[in-house]
């Protein structure tokens, strides 16, 4: 069995920004106990499969190559900060990703009803573009994760990545198992 899961690359540039937002959290909620996501772990997913089969991942992998490539290049831009549940009181950190031409929504909607109809996703939830910035482990308020603002960066993704990923003591480890380019026209 492998945990698998669909998403789509960052650049360096918005890494970087990720982890300035991250040290601004941390300088205004010192109280706060959370596990941040490390340096080459920042990603936007698509979708989570879990744990699967070596067979669910080849029909995952033949989902991504019949689906991806009739899409364009995707332009996402950052956003606010999220906190889910909820901003104050939050169990996740994460940064909005904007996609204003709606790309990144049209091909999330074709790859999971495409997965759905193999019985391979469907957790329920509406997709929202996000990053993830932490996972808090102790319920505190936050201050002012509204008054914390991104620079206006914005960046391309050109392909769409399945990871696998592998859980240890130090945090989760991702590694590609296949690529698939978004057309290039």
């Amino acid at each position: 069995m492998k945990r698998v899961f669909i998403a789509l690359p960052i650049s360096s540039e918005v890494e970087k920004e990720l982890l300035n937002i991250q040290d601004k959290i941390k300088e205004k909620n010192q109280e706060a106990f959370i596990k941040w996501i490390e340096s080459g772990n920042f990603h936007l997913t698509l979708e989570f499969l879990g744990e699967i089969n070596d067979s669910d991942v080849l029909r995952a992998k033949d989902v991504l190559e019949m689906v991806v490539g009739n899409y364009p290049v995707i332009n996402f831009s950052l956003g606010r900060i999220l906190g889910f549940p909820n901003e104050h009181h939050p169990n996740v950190l994460a940064i909005e990703a904007f996609d204003a031409d709606q790309v990144g929504h049209s091909l999330r909607e074709d790859i999971h009803k495409q997965l759905k109809s193999m019985n391979l996703a469907d957790n329920g939830r509406p997709w929202k573009p996000h990053l993830t910035l932490g996972r808090v482990k102790n319920h505190v308020r936050f201050n002012e994760p509204d008054k914390i603002e991104a620079s206006k960066i914005s960046w391309t993704v050109n392909q769409v990545v399945l990871y696998e990923s592998h859980l240890t003591k130090e945090g989760p480890l991702y590694s590609s198992l296949a690529k698939y380019r978004l057309d290039q026209k």
